[in-house]
């Protein structure tokens, strides 16, 4: 087998390339962005460029709720234990009775201050 030694002309090309690549280094902060107020997308009908961010905005947020809604349905359709249903119903009707402001639970034995959190932390 034969072996080759680098030499100064043999990594002439491979400095030029690394030198070459500088520029490529940007990074997101770099890219000048115009206002959005003063651009217009005319492949789109004249849109502005604040409408199709808001209309993009939009269309995530309605596309998220519907793929949260079709995971819901499937993991709800999922079969489940018996026993693990009645204690998720149990869990689920203690929780609906709680008091919805700051958490507090009046009247618990761990005091008036009492958060839902210390429920499910403090010893029985």
């Amino acid at each position: 087998m034969l072996r080759r030694r680098l030499t100064l002309p043999g990594l002439l090309p491979l400095a030029a390339v690394a030198l070459g690549t500088l520029g490529v280094w940007a990074g997101e902060a770099d890219i000048k962005i115009p206002p959005l107020d003063t651009v217009r997308f005319e492949g789109l009908g004249g849109i502005s460029g604040t409408m199709l961010m808001y209309l993009g905005a939009l269309s995530c947020a309605a596309w998220a709720r519907f793929f949260g809604l079709v995971q819901y349905k499937q993991t709800k359709a999922l079969p489940v234990h018996e026993s693990m249903s009645r204690v998720s119903h149990h869990h689920l009707g203690d929780l609906q009775d709680l008091p919805v402001h700051a958490g507090q639970v009046p009247g618990d034995p761990l005091g008036a201050d009492c958060r839902v959190h210390d429920l499910f932390t403090s010893a029985s």
